[in-house]
């Protein structure tokens, strides 16, 4: 029995330390140069920085702009970014923030796959580092992208305590409500619907446990119906919901375009990861339907709820538009976050050999994949440099 219990340790050990090597190597392309290239990233640092800098006579920013302090979304990076600034400079602090958010990113989603499922402590959190570098992140959405990390910090938080909830797991899960509705509002509104879904799934045959859980999310829902009406979104006209661009976001999702931004390699490597991720998917579904057949169990397996909640997001992917309202990117947003959905019903692989193979092949792609994005830093870094010349 002891030995058992050491090799198990030894195991958790050994995932835990590839884990957050992985998180330093991904650090590395923040770091390693004076600039780290987004389109619309030195617009947050300039705007913190004004914030920062406002009643500073030196700059006349108070001549120039006046500070909207609506309770609206967008406001953390911002915030973080100001806040740092008052420490450090403002490409030191934009390192900063970025670096949290390496580390905020696949932590995150580790806590939301093994809420599922306690074993699935390796290959299923690996497959995360393919999307910090994602292509909104390397727009420079900032807010969005932190916002993802919290979409799934807020589902994985919630179906650890969905059936206690207990007045301070209540007030922590509003809290992450909160912090997230300030980062950005598509994460916040698609993780009420996402909870709201489980709710029903979870508890089907429960009726005051889904009204429990509905309850709970009475503030959040709240804070969003205040800010509806005093948004924009729907102000010019109501978001047209179709099917007319269906075989090109099929195109783009299967491709995996959310992870290309820079060049045509990274095309190569999202196609690598989309091959990754049926391989296993397709190997989850032999395992996980043959235990449910065997237990006769269906819509109270975390596996098939996983999987509803997939296909609810893929839908909203594939019928909504590019923008509502002033935020666009609609449908790339969506595909993230229903990717990464997935990997919380990934089974974990039995055979050894298989396991060791596949872990190699996934961290292989994980470093080269890093290695070209570090290369494309670099590059950009020389243009930036003589731009700035």
């Amino acid at each position: 029995m002891s030995e058992k219990l050491g090799m198990k340790l030894v195991k958790i050990g050994k995932d835990q330390s590839i884990f957050i090597g992985l998180i330093c190597l991904h650090l590395l392309p923040i770091w390693l140069f004076p600039f780290f290239p987004t389109q619309d990233g030195i617009s947050h640092v300039y705007n913190a920085h004004v914030l920062c800098e406002y009643r500073n006579p030196a700059y006349h920013f108070q001549d120039f702009y006046d500070i909207n302090w609506s309770f609206f979304p967008n406001w953390l990076s911002h915030f973080g970014l100001a806040i740092l600034m008052r420490l450090f400079s403002p490409l030191l602090a934009e390192k900063l923030f970025l670096s949290s958010y390496v580390i905020f990113f696949p932590t995150a989603i580790s806590y939301f796959i093994n809420s599922f499922n306690t074993d699935k402590l390796g290959l299923p959190t690996w497959l995360s580092f393919f999307f910090i570098y994602n292509y909104l992140f390397l727009m420079g959405f900032y807010n969005y992208a932190v916002g993802v990390s919290l979409f799934f910090l807020i589902l994985g938080f919630w179906w650890r305590c969905k059936e206690k909830l207990s007045l301070n797991r209540i007030l922590i899960l509003n809290l992450l409500f909160l912090i997230t509705y300030f980062a950005h509002l598509v994460p916040y509104v698609f993780a009420l619907g996402s909870i709201g879904l489980l709710s029903l799934l979870a508890f089907f045959h429960r009726p005051r446990q889904i009204l429990a859980n509905f309850l709970a999310l009475l503030l959040p829902t709240s804070l969003f119906l205040y800010y509806l009406p005093a948004s924009d979104l729907f102000r010019s006209s109501s978001p047209k919901i179709s099917f007319d661009r269906v075989g090109m976001l099929l195109s783009d999702f299967f491709n995996l375009r959310v992870l290309v931004a820079f060049d045509n390699q990274q095309e190569i490597f999202a196609r690598m990861v989309m091959g990754i991720l049926v391989f296993y998917i397709l190997y989850s579904f032999w395992q996980e339907f043959r235990q449910i057949i065997q237990k006769g169990q269906w819509l109270s397996t975390p596996f098939l709820q996983v999987l509803i909640l997939f296909f609810s997001l893929f839908f909203q992917y594939l019928i909504y538009p590019n923008s509502v309202g002033p935020g666009g990117w609609l449908n790339d947003r969506i595909a993230i976050l229903s990717v990464i959905v997935l990997l919380a019903g990934l089974a974990p692989i039995e055979q050894k050999w298989m396991k060791q193979v596949f872990g190699f092949i996934v961290l292989t792609t994980v470093i080269l994949n890093l290695i070209n994005l570090s290369v494309s830093c670099y590059r950009l870094n020389e243009e930036i440099k003589e731009f700035n010349a």
